[in-house]
């Protein structure tokens, strides 16, 4: 009875991490892609500019 708690415990720390995990890697690749853009719009005016 206590192993099967201990088993339930641990799958679900792991599944509490690996949704950290995944939420992490969402919000940078988010993060990412704002920066990107951001950055394309900054360039964007500059070369429309020299033309």
């Amino acid at each position: 009875m206590i192993k099967t708690h201990k088993r339930v415990i641990s799958l679900m720390t792991v599944t509490a991490l690996s949704s950290l995990a995944l939420a992490n890697a969402a919000m940078t690749s988010t993060v990412q892609a704002e920066t990107l853009f951001i950055l394309l719009h900054w360039k964007l005016p500059q070369e429309h500019s020299n033309f």
